[in-house]
């Protein structure tokens, strides 16, 4: 059985522990009645993987309604370098735009940042978190795709089309 910092589920063949947040864990507590039966952990993991293939069709909708150029994408991530966004405050993506003007990323990324702040400004939290979600995954995505292009990782990870 999972302590109270760690999450622990299979999927398929795959074991995934995770330190959850104290809202999570206390959803999934609430949701599982966990008693510590075997039966109750398969259920608990039950439980989790419908939660996290909730999460991700959700996140999957979100972005799919985003609409962003090439060198917007590439812009947001060089912003979101090693930024660490919260769910809460996702919604501000674009302050962290607004605030890279001096920077000159515009003219790094040839993109129109005014234009890009209105439209993340006109975006809902969801489809922010998707951004963000999907510039994780395009970090990521920098060892494990070699000589892959920024265009082409961009839209491997969903941000253009």
């Amino acid at each position: 059985m999972a302590d109270d910092t760690t999450t622990r589920a299979s999927f398929n063949r795959f074991q995934l522990a995770f330190s959850a947040p104290e809202r999570a864990r206390h959803w999934l507590a609430q949701h599982t009645n966990a008693d510590g039966s075997e039966a109750q952990r398969r259920l608990y993991s039950q439980q989790a993987q419908a939660a996290l293939d909730d999460y991700v069709t959700i996140l999957a909708a979100d972005l799919a309604s985003v609409t962003l150029t090439t060198p917007e994408a590439l812009l947001i991530c060089d912003i979101l370098n090693g930024t660490r966004l919260e769910p809460a405050t996702a919604r501000l993506l674009w302050a962290e735009v607004a605030d890279s003007a001096p920077d000159g990323m515009a003219e790094k990324w040839g993109a129109d940042i005014p234009a890009l702040v209105a439209k993340l400004r006109s975006y809902s939290p969801g489809q922010c978190w998707a951004i963000y979600d999907a510039v994780q995954r395009w970090w990521a995505s920098t060892e494990s795709q070699g000589e892959m292009s920024h265009e082409e990782r961009a839209r491997m990870a969903g941000l253009v089309r």
